[in-house]
């Protein structure tokens, strides 16, 4: 398995072109995956990390912890 790994902005025409090395065989089978990175997701993988380093957070989730205990 051969893997092409290439990070673009989106055009506005909103059109992408893939180029294929020549080295892979005409007619082969091949999986195209398109993952949209999204500025509100690191947002809030930020959010979130930010809130494992917060003492009330920390307090508040030992506490409902402890009520499972």
């Amino acid at each position: 398995m051969k893997a092409i790994r290439k990070i673009i902005k989106i055009p506005k025409d909103h059109k992408i072109t893939i180029e294929i090395p020549e080295t892979i065989r005409d007619e082969q089978m091949a999986e195209i995956l398109v993952i949209f990175n999204n500025d509100e997701d690191k947002k809030e993988k930020a959010d979130i990390s930010e809130a494992m380093n917060d003492p009330m957070f920390l307090e508040d989730l030992e506490k409902v912890n402890a009520d499972f205990v």
